[in-house]
């Protein structure tokens, strides 16, 4: 099939899917599908999901469109001579709580590999 992309994409066959569920879709889809917006994520999404997901993408765990997001004004001390005030996004308790449980899962994983680590070093093995 990899051969067959590029003639198929030339005849207005290509497709997107949404990362979430597998949906798939044109290409130039922007109504049904959103792509994250947040620089050098490439996820994509169906409406669906994203509703799903509260707006937060899987792989970068940021907000997927800001046009969904609360925005409060907040002043920043180093843009405050150029513009005066700087836009925050809020986090949600939800997204707090994922980032909290990701953080814990990078802890673990971590943690493993020093045990391994450790074991390989008592034993001798070579990796």
């Amino acid at each position: 099939m990899p051969l067959l992309r590029p003639i198929l994409n030339a005849l207005g066959y290509a497709q997107k899917y949404c990362i979430g569920c597998g949906q798939a879709g044109p290409v130039k889809d922007m109504e049904n599908f959103i792509h994250c917006r947040n620089y050098g994520c490439k996820a994509i999404y169906c409406k669906t999901c994203t509703n799903d997901l509260k707006n937060t993408c899987t792989e970068c765990n940021k907000p997927i469109d800001f046009s969904f997001v609360e925005v409060d004004e907040e002043l920043d001390s180093s843009d405050e001579e150029a513009e005066g005030e700087k836009q925050k996004v809020k986090e949600t308790p939800e997204q707090k709580k994922l980032k909290t449980v990701q953080q814990q899962g990078d802890i673990l994983k971590r943690l493993l590999v020093i045990q391994k680590e450790k074991q390989l070093a008592v034993t001798g093995e070579v990796v």
